[in-house]
């Protein structure tokens, strides 16, 4: 059973001089965490300043048990927090390369117009050590883990 994790709009901010990459509903992305900048605590789990990348999948899931959501509603919805969960998830990324995470966990938003909750998962990834990625000149560092981040909007489609 995932821990649950209640947020508010102030909770997910993020502080970082990078721009997170927007992703999208229903594909798989590499994330790039460049070294100092992303990692600036000095008392982090992996090197400082090493580049990592990661890999990380959005994917829609019926988070309200027996509630069924209609596709269209799940990627509109998606589309108007779709800034905000990628914040979220660059944030969550960073926290388990600096302090590893206990998957799974659960983020509910109930706040604005569009509530939703995100389980973040992860599982262990050998092939990102086959890759040999690099980012300019730097070798970049495979995560060990994947990452799946399972969204759903919460009272979309409910009786009234």
């Amino acid at each position: 059973m995932p821990s649950v994790t209640r947020l508010s709009s102030s909770d997910i901010r993020i502080k970082v001089n990078l721009r997170p990459m927007l992703l999208n509903l229903g594909q798989t992305a590499l994330l790039v965490a460049p070294g100092r900048k992303f990692l600036p605590n000095s008392g982090a789990k992996t090197d400082p300043n090493s580049s990592h990348v990661v890999q990380v999948t959005v994917e829609p899931y019926e988070c309200v048990e027996g509630k069924r959501l209609r596709r269209a509603d799940t990627i509109a919805a998606f589309f108007l927090v779709q800034h905000e969960v990628s914040e979220l998830i660059t944030a969550v990324l960073r926290a388990h390369l600096t302090n590893s995470l206990r998957t799974p966990v659960k983020f509910v938003q109930q706040d604005g117009p569009t509530p939703y909750c995100l389980i973040a998962d992860s599982q262990p990834w050998p092939f990102g050590k086959t890759l040999g990625l690099s980012w300019g000149g730097e070798r970049l560092i495979p995560g060990e883990l994947k990452w799946t981040f399972k969204f759903s909007t919460i009272g979309l489609n409910e009786p009234s």
